[in-house]
């Protein structure tokens, strides 16, 4: 009788956490980054105090084509389980960069990443990634995957740098300008064989 009792109360702890959200749960395994060039920045996970930080950054990163509106970002940060950002500042408070995940099955999706034009070629984006992909194996992610524009060259050869591998075309992907998107996975933990 315990025993069901105990597996009884562990699955419920199982659940609860299960819906308690990520941003809730993860822990940043650092929280300043000095760059080669001398800036100062500092990392926090995102909240929905976050939102206006994020549409800047989007704002700035996008011109016109902003992914993501304040309401979806809003949402995310508050009710997604399976979502959370991580923000970097510089030493001023200047939004300088942002990172969106969602953890799904093995998967470590990366929904947004966005560096202000003064701050990048500070190697914050692939910073960024590592933050993520430190999380993730630590969550038990088998993959960080994206989207990213057949337009995107930049971005594109910054993911293949870093080891990611395009494995499909998405037809009419962007909404704004039906843009084809490039799906691109990088696995982060060794294939299991059983042996």
């Amino acid at each position: 009788m315990y025993k069901k009792l105990q597996d009884w109360m562990d699955d419920l702890d199982q659940k609860k956490m299960e819906m308690e959200r990520l941003s809730d749960r993860v822990r940043l395994p650092v929280y300043h980054y000095d760059s080669k060039d001398g800036y100062h920045f500092s990392f926090k996970i995102g909240d929905t105090e976050s939102v206006d930080d994020i549409m800047e950054l989007q704002k700035l990163s996008y011109d016109e084509d902003i992914p993501w509106q304040s309401k979806s970002v809003w949402h995310d940060l508050a009710y997604n389980p399976k979502a959370f950002y991580i923000l970097v500042y510089a030493e001023d408070g200047t939004p300088a960069a942002f990172i969106g995940s969602w953890l799904v099955e093995d998967d470590a999706h990366i929904t947004n990443l966005c560096v202000n034009p003064t701050y990048q070629r500070q190697g914050l984006a692939r910073y960024l990634m590592d933050l993520l992909k430190e999380i993730a194996v630590e969550m038990d992610m088998h993959f960080l995957s994206l989207e990213v524009r057949v337009s995107n060259n930049i971005a594109q050869q910054l993911y293949i740098r870093y080891g990611f591998k395009p494995t499909r075309l998405i037809k009419d992907y962007y909404k704004n300008n039906q843009e084809d998107a490039i799906k691109m996975v990088k696995r982060i933990r060794p294939k299991f064989d059983g042996n």
